[in-house]
Parts: structure tokens; C-alpha cells; sequence
């Protein structure tokens, strides 16, 4: 702990046998449920930045009567908590509320002390062995074991089944054993971590503590016994000077020997320390990833909303001067220097315009870019092309996030053919970094671009984002929606009849909108309007409020999978009030607590159960373009699609001012892009000064005419190969059938017995439009006259012989 007014309190690190850890209930919504962000804040060594605040010292108080300055302190204070050393095997037991509930945490399969792949590599990783369940009364066990093959599988324990043998489970590691409680009726009682890396990974965890303790907080940690302020310009103080306010015996405490100097620098997360990239220290901090008891406020326009909670990704991060809330550097694209000069003003506190095509003042280099001088032009923020490893062919844009010692943490663009679309990489080499190489003919020459789709073709982000393909459905929302899988498909069948009349308004809610007689209560929004006018019908499932973009995906998913017809005979039209009803059955489900508050004493349960539905309506449509809790949600910017944009003014400028760099240069010596792509059809087209490639422009080196004729061969080979195998066409079968009718014509005519309406191939006159009711009568009619024909036929025939 320190004070404001210039002394310190060290402990003595607190060894303990206890490997339980406890997270309490009510700290269930701080970490997102999310057992993992509750780890970070414990051991996570990031935490070492963010202190917690305290109002008064330790020493504030008058148990003797006497405020001697000598003594006693009025200043505030800090208090600084971490962990030196972690277990091998960790056990983690979920708190109970007061009311004797427990929260349904979500647990990771693993854990990581540092970033993904350090972790891997040290062996600093919790891999999620074992896991205790309970109904109140009873207890199972889920358990990780090793088998011979070297791969591991999932038993389920229940001493009352199977004569107390345990019983392997069939399915994916991560749904059997991880993430939310997976036995129905069941609470998690403890899950069991098991440290990878094992002594090594304890003792490297140790040293790195010991480092950072050192650098950040000038505490210099000796083993596991003591714990010494090695701050400059601080003596320790004797036992008579502390004796009245020491709080026990391993507490060491220090005072500024130059009375004069009464600023003490702040352990706080705006430190200045060096990140490894070109930012302005003033206003920026090492990371976005403080521990959950931080103050520290997030609102960036990528759409992050952090109050304390823990970034997965180091970012350094900029403050606004007006609100003091923070923005990751990264994501203000738009600006020409690696560093923030002068006043900062967030997107919120500015209230500009986050459409790109508002905010992007697209300009293209001033200079040429040259090959060898592409690490000068690197920062945060920036959409540059790099090889994914050094074996890659092609070249991918990605936005580059933070810079450390040489190596870049990119995110790449989500639009890629390649499987790290929209993935973070991490430990990404200047050496494999270029970017619009602006009027470098040869640099481009000799870079091969991979396939990706340009931002003029992308779709929005948000749909991207939300397939529902990506999110099946989990334990929540079919229990949310499985009890009325019938009720939504009568509802599906009812739109398609346009026959409401088997439906009711208290039953199912978003059937007001088809009623044209029914007071909704509120105005309809003018984007519903517009998608009304456009469709030609009610839209309910425009509303989503209420419920996150994941769980709109999961419900999807579960109408895809469980209701009957869905992507066959239906349109996605014909689901629209059947999406909106299962929404409202999932907030009926997940809010169910909050809506009972409302509903009157002595109702029946049938009338509560609609008065639930009708709350949940209710939050649907009002909480629609709001955050879940229904505040004014801050528009996201897709800072990754205008980052590119900036690229791409740059890599496909075909102006004059371009010189012959863009005349299609790229991959010219070393390889056409991937796929055979044709990367310059974007909006540069239509520049009024737009130069046109000539012939000798678009001379090929050997390298790339041997790579693109032996492209050329291959895919004419795939095109015959395909071609062998396709399946002969179908002969068509001999009609039998018309020949006997042809022979026995002349017969037939004799007798006087032909129909008029029989022929070898009967034509059908043009009838004018008929329902579907009539056309199945006049089908009926026509083979009862054909069976009448046949009987005549076989008559005849009998009396011939």
C-alpha cells in the first residue's frame, strides 16, 4: 500500500497450503459469468498496474485522541494485491448467494497466465481436468482421462448408475466438460484445473513476477519469505515510529526522507512505460487489459464497452480530454502520424458521424513507398499486406494492433480466402510486413496478393457476424424454446395461410403487428416502416431488443435444426413472426424473475404466463437499437473495413499522379494472385484521370508466365478429368404403352367405341387461371374417364376372340 502523502506499507508474501479458490456470487456479472476473466484478475500479471483506492490510510484514525501529524495521516491510500506463485493443480468452488443460489458459471477448457502462445510454450496453461456437479441431494463427476493413443476422453461417475462404474461420454471435450453446467438439474459443485507445464511453469511464473514487481512497483521479492521497497529517496521506518498503527508483524513500512517533496507517483493504469511502438507517452497506457476492479473506462468505437473488465488482446490506448475515457489507438484509423498530438476528442464527446463514408478523408501518399524503408511507415491502426508465415505465397491485408520489439500484433481482415479470416495473429516479423508500396513499380512486382474480398463487395459486418451457422444453439435456448416447438410451427403454417384465426394476441404477442385493429401502444420505428413498404408485409422480426447479437445467431440456429421445413419449402419470409415469437420466449426465459415483479397477486397461470409473454414483447420492441439493459448504445464503427479503404486507395490508385506503379503491377515477377483473382475492379474504375495499363505495362517475368501456364494447365486438365466422370445422360425409356394404344387404334375406330378424348399424345387446350381445389377435381375426372376407356378396351377384346 502507499499514501498520498509520501510513505509506504509492504507485507511479507502470505504462503498458503489452500489450492480453493472462490468466486463469489456476486461478482457473477463483473466477470461476465465467465470463469476465465475472473482467473486473469487473480493471476494475470498485468494486475500489477491497477491498484484499489481507498479514501483514507491505514493509519486514519484517533484511538488515542491525538491527531499528531507524527502520527497519524489524513491522505488517501492504494492497495496493491497479486499472486508470486501459482499451484499445480487449482480447484475452483463457485460462491452461493445470499439467498442460497448459485450462478451458472461458464468455464474455459483452459487457461492462459500470459498470451496464448507464450503460454503454450512455457507450459503456463490450466487445462480443465475434472468437474463436480449437484442436484441438492446427489453428486456426479465428470472426469478428463489419458488413454494409450495419447488423446483423452471424458467419464461420467454416478456411484447410483452402472453398479459404480464410471461411463465414457461421447461427444467433443470442450461440450461435455466445459463451459456452463451441461447435466440438467445440476449445479456446479468445484472443477479441478491441472497446471501443463507443471514445476517449470511455476518457477517461470515466479521469475516473471519478480521482474514486473520490480520494474512497476520498486518492490524487490526475495524467495517467498520477504518483500523490500527498493524506491529511491524512502527509509525504513523504526518499530516506535509504527507501533501504533501497524497492523501486524510482517508489515515493513517506509517514509520519504525529503520532507519538501509531496508527489508520489501513482501506481495507476495510465502508466507511461514503454510498449515497443512509436505513441505519445503523455496519453497512453501499456495495455487495454486492466484486472476487473479497475476504473478504468472503456468506450472505443470499434464497438468496446469495458468497465474494468480484461482485454484478450494488448492494445495501447488514448484518452478523451472531455469524458477521460479511453480509446484503443489502433482503431483511429484515420490519421496520418503513429502518435496523438495535441487535444484527444472520442467519437462520443465529438458527435461525429461514424458512417465511413463521412468520417474517411481518403488521401493517397505524398511519397513513394520504398521496399526497404516499410518498418519507418509502421503504427497502430495501419491496413498493411503480410505473409501469414514465412512460406506463404501470398500476401493478406491485416490491421495492425500493436507493435513490441520488432514483432506485430495483427488482426486480419475478415474477408480473406484463407482460414485465419478475421483471426488475431500475434508475433507477425517486419520482415514478412509491406504495405501500398505508393509508386513503387518494383516493390509491387514482386509481391503476390492473396484472394480477398474489398470492402465495395463486403456485406455488413453484422451479418458477417451473426450467422447463425457459427452459433448453435446451447443448453439455454432449448430450454427457452423446446416446450413450444409445436406452438412455432403453427405459427409458421399460419403465415403461410395468412390464417390467424387457431392464434391469439396474449399467446403470441407480435401477432399485433398483422392485426390492423389492434392498439399496439407505441409508434413503430420509420426503419420498420420502410422494410413494411418494402416486403409488402409486417416485419416483427425486426425487433431484437433485449437479447445479444450471439443469442439471436443461437436462436436461429435452433429454429433451423428443430422446426419442421425450414430452408425447403419455405421462404425466409414465411419465418418472420415465427423468429419474433421465439425471441420473445427466450426473454420470456432468461428475464422471467424480472417480469414475475410485475404481475398482480392471485392471477391464474394462464394469465401469467401471458402477462410474461406480453413483458417480453414489450422489451423486445422497446430495448430494439439499444444495449441489452436498454441504455442509448453508441453506434460501432467497422474501423477494420475503413482501415482497409485507406489501404486500398493506395494500393489500386490508377491516376496519373500513381505513376506506372498503378498500372496493374502487383505479382507482375514473381506470380499472378491467387485464384487467378482480378483484384482491380473496384470504385478507382470510375476516376475521372484513370490511366489505362498498355501492353508493355503488363509484361510478365519468366517466374510469373511459367507459374500462370502451369495454372492454366492444370485447371484445363481438372475441366477434362471432370468431364470423364460426369455421368452419361439417361436414354429415354420405350414407351410401351403408346405403341399398344397405336396398334389397337384402327380396331377400335371400327367398333365406334373410341373416345374422343383419347389420342396417342392428347393435347390440352389453355384453360384459364383455376384454383388449386378445381385442378385436383378435373385431374380426378380425367383418370376416371381413362379407367372407364380401359374397361371398354378389355371388353372388346374379349369378344374379338
Amino acid at each position: 500500500m502507499h499514501c498520498s502523502e509520501g510513505h509506504y506499507q509492504v507485507g511479507h508474501p502470505r504462503v498458503t497450503n489452500s489450492q480453493w479458490q472462490e468466486p463469489a456470487a456476486r461478482d457473477f456479472n463483473l466477470f461476465k459469468g465467465n470463469i476465465g476473466n475472473w482467473f486473469e484478475s487473480l493471476f494475470n500479471l498485468s494486475s500489477l498496474e491497477v491498484p484499489q483506492s481507498f479514501e483514507e490510510c491505514w493509519r486514519h484514525h484517533t484511538r488515542e485522541g491525538t491527531n499528531d501529524p507524527d502520527i497519524y495521516c489524513q491522505g488517501s491510500c492504494q492497495k496493491m494485491e497479486f499472486v508470486s506463485w501459482i499451484p499445480s493443480v487449482l480447484i475452483i468452488r463457485p460462491g452461493v448467494s445470499e439467498e442460497g443460489k448459485q450462478p451458472d458459471w461458464d468455464f474455459p477448457c483452459a487457461m492462459y497466465l500470459d498470451t496464448k502462445s507464450s503460454s503454450k510454450k512455457s507450459g503456463a496453461v490450466y487445462k480443465l481436468v475434472g468437474r463436480m456437479f449437484s442436484n441438492g441431494t446427489h453428486f456426479r463427476c465428470i472426469t478428463l482421462i489419458p488413454t494409450t493413443g495419447g488423446k483423452s476422453v471424458a467419464f461420467l461417475y454416478d456411484g447410483m448408475e452402472h453398479n459404480g462404474y464410471a461411463q465414457q461420454l461421447k461427444g467433443k471435450i470442450a461440450d461435455l466438460l466445459g463451459g456452463k453446467t451441461s447435466l440438467s438439474g445440476y449445479h456446479t459443485v468445484c472443477s479441478f484445473y491441472s497446471l501443463e507445464g507443471g514445476v517449470n511453469a511455476q518457477k517461470k511464473f515466479h521469475q516473471d513476477c519478480i521482474k514486473t514487481a520490480r520494474e512497476k512497483l520498486d518492490i524487490q521479492l526475495d524467495g517467498t519469505n520477504s518483500a523490500t521497497l527498493v524506491k529511491a529517496g524512502y527509509r525504513v521506518m523504526k518499530v516506535e515510529e509504527t507501533k501504533r498503527w501497524k497492523p501486524h508483524y510482517s508489515v515493513t513500512e517506509y517514509q520519504q526522507t525529503d520532507s519538501d517533496q509531496q508527489v508520489i507517483q501513482s501506481i495507476s493504469p495510465h502508466s507511461n512505460a514503454s510498449s515497443g511502438c512509436p505513441v505519445t507517452p503523455s496519453r497512453t497506457i501499456l495495455s487495454s487489459s486492466p484486472p476487473p476492479s479497475s476504473p478504468l473506462p472503456i468506450l472505443c468505437q470499434c464497438g468496446t464497452e469495458n468497465d474494468g473488465h480484461r482485454d484478450s488482446v494488448k492494445q495501447d490506448t488514448v484518452q478523451c480530454d472531455q469524458c477521460q475515457r479511453w480509446s484503443h489507438l489502433a482503431c483511429l484509423v484515420n490519421r496520418l502520424e503513429p502518435t496523438i498530438e495535441g487535444a484527444f476528442i472520442c467519437h462520443v464527446c465529438s458527435g461525429q458521424s461514424l458512417l465511413a463514408s463521412k468520417r474517411l478523408e481518403i488521401r493517397p501518399p505524398n511519397c513513394t513507398q520504398m521496399l526497404q524503408d516499410v518498418a519507418n511507415r509502421l503504427y497502430a491502426g495501419r491496413t498493411v499486406l503480410l505473409q501469414m508465415t514465412a512460406r506463404d505465397k501470398f500476401y493478406y491485408p491485416g490491421r495492425l494492433l500493436h507493435g513490441e520489439k520488432g514483432k506485430w500484433t495483427v488482426k486480419m481482415w475478415r474477408g480473406i480466402k484463407h482460414e485465419n479470416a478475421n483471426k488475431i495473429l500475434e508475433g507477425i516479423p517486419i520482415s514478412r510486413i509491406v504495405d501500398g508500396l505508393y509508386g513503387n513499380r518494383e516493390g509491387r512486382q514482386a509481391i503476390r496478393l492473396g484472394k480477398f474480398t474489398r470492402i465495395h463487395e463486403e456485406r455488413d459486418p453484422e451479418d458477417v457476424a451473426t450467422d447463425w451457422r457459427a452459433f448453435p444453439y446451447n443448453t439455454e435456448v432449448d430450454k427457452a424454446l423446446y416446450k413450444h416447438k409445436i406452438t412455432l410451427q403453427e405459427i409458421l403454417l399460419s403465415t403461410i395461410s395468412s390464417d390467424f384465426s387457431e392464434l391469439s394476441v396474449e399467446c403470441v404477442p407480435a401477432l399485433s403487428l398483422y392485426l390492423e385493429d389492434i392498439d399496439l401502444g407505441y409508434t413503430l420505428p420509420e426503419g420498420y416502416i420502410a422494410l413494411t413498404s418494402m416486403f409488402g408485409h409486417p416485419c416483427p422480426s425486426y425487433f431484437t431488443g433485449g437479447i445479444t447479437t450471439d443469442d439471436r445467431a443461437r436462436i436461429l440456429n435452433w429454429i433451423h435444426e428443430n422446426v419442421a421445413g425450414i430452408g425447403k419449402d419455405f421462404t425466409a419470409a414465411d419465418f418472420e413472426l415465427c423468429f419474433a415469437h421465439a425471441r420473445t420466449l427466450f426473454l420470456a426465459h432468461s428475464q422471467r424473475e424480472t417480469f414475475l415483479e410485475h404481475v398482480k397477486e392471485g392471477s391464474s397461470v394462464q394469465e401469467i404466463e401471458c402477462l410474461i409473454l406480453q413483458q417480453a414483447w414489450q422489451r423486445l420492441v422497446d430495448f430494439t437499437g439499444k444495449t441489452v439493459d436498454g441504455k442509448d448504445k453508441i453506434q460501432r464503427a467497422d474501423v477494420d473495413g475503413e482501415a482497409l479503404m485507406i489501404l486500398e486507395a493506395a494500393m489500386f490508385d490508377r491516376s496519373a499522379k500513381a505513376g506506372k506503379a498503378g498500372r496493374e503491377q502487383w505479382g507482375l515477377d514473381v506470380g499472378p494472385p491467387e485464384d487467378s483473382w482480378w483484384p482491380y475492379d473496384g470504385p478507382e474504375k470510375y476516376a475521372p484521370d484513370i490511366q489505362h495499363a498498355t501492353e508493355s505495362d503488363l509484361e510478365e517475368g519468366e517466374q510469373c508466365k511459367v507459374i500462370r501456364e502451369k495454372i492454366e494447365a492444370e485447371n484445363k486438365a481438372k475441366r477434362i478429368e471432370e468431364e470423364k466422370k460426369a455421368p452419361p445422360r439417361p436414354k429415354p425409356k420405350p414407351r410401351f404403352k403408346e405403341k399398344i394404344l397405336n396398334s389397337s387404334k384402327e380396331a377400335l375406330q371400327k367398333v365406334g367405341e373410341l373416345n374422343k378424348g383419347i389420342a396417342t399424345e392428347p393435347t390440352e387446350h389453355h384453360l384459364p387461371y383455376q384454383s388449386t381445389r378445381s385442378k385436383r377435381k378435373l385431374v380426378a375426372e380425367r383418370e376416371n374417364h381413362e379407367t372407364e376407356d380401359q374397361h371398354q378396351y378389355k371388353r372388346l377384346r374379349r369378344q374379338r376372340k
